[in-house]
């Protein structure tokens, strides 16, 4: 109640403002209309536009910020809801808001991104019945961005720190139906068979082999790069990227 007392208090002012202004630009001495008249009323006109924009959006964000989950889970099966993505050279901000509303989260865009991703910058996509997760990660990867989940937030944040240490995330994994030989066994020969041995053959070494080889290879740490994986009282636990998190997901449903 307090920002919509303070949004409907600036709309006022800008109005009262604007119209003094025009007012006075329009008296005449001699009785007749100034010239810059017509030119004052437009940008009047333009100006009360541009404060309701604004006021609207800050509403929205606001009924949001009151509905939205409150945990980093609840936002990720939110984005796992099929939705349509149509848009044609559309603002960024129609997406984010049109998420925003669709899923009840929040959705904000890290700072780093702004340098180049804003609200006005134009993206189209043709997507239907896509997880909203999915679709939105599609979208950013024309624009050089992607998202991360933290902190009850969804943050849009630069692809190229998609692996650094402050985006990484844990997610436990229940993977006691796949911990059996038959499960794994013949993915796991599909590997590389010099790396066979450094792994093991226990069921729990051929899983985490099959995910090193299948999911995005160079961005596990056995590569070089950051994400890792463990595997303890049957629960896998994996440190990635949101993608690379989402990957491991969708693979272990088809096993």
């Amino acid at each position: 109640m307090k920002v919509l007392a303070v949004a409907v208090a600036s709309y006022f002012t800008v109005l009262f403002l604007s119209v003094s202004t025009l007012t006075a630009q329009n008296e005449n001495p001699f009785g007749g209309a100034s010239s810059g008249g017509a030119d004052s009323a437009v940008r009047a006109i333009r100006t009360i536009d541009a404060v309701k924009v604004r006021e609207s959006r800050a509403r929205e964000k606001n009924e949001v910020a009151n509905e939205a989950p409150a945990t980093d889970d609840q936002i990720r099966t939110a984005l796992r809801t099929r939705i349509d993505l149509i848009f044609d050279e559309a603002p960024f901000d129609d997406v984010r808001i049109q998420l925003q509303n669709d899923l009840k989260i929040n959705i904000l865009i890290h700072p780093a991104t702004m340098e180049f991703l804003d609200g006005d910058t134009l993206t189209s996509s043709n997507l239907t019945g896509v997880e909203a997760g999915k679709g939105l990660r599609m979208v950013l990867n024309s624009l050089d961005a992607t998202w991360v989940v933290k902190d009850g937030v969804l943050l849009i944040i630069p692809k190229n720190r998609e692996f650094e240490p402050e985006f990484l995330v844990r997610r436990l994994i229940d993977v006691q139906e796949h911990l059996n030989e038959h499960a794994v066994g013949d993915l796991a020969k599909t590997a590389d068979a010099s790396t066979t041995g450094a792994h093991g053959a226990a069921a729990e070494s051929k899983l985490q082999l099959v995910l090193h080889e299948t999911v995005t290879p160079e961005a596990w740490s056995s590569r070089g790069g950051a994400c890792r994986c463990a595997i303890y009282n049957q629960v896998l636990i994996v440190l990635g990227s949101e993608r690379v998190n989402d990957e491991v997901e969708d693979l272990l449903k088809k096993l």
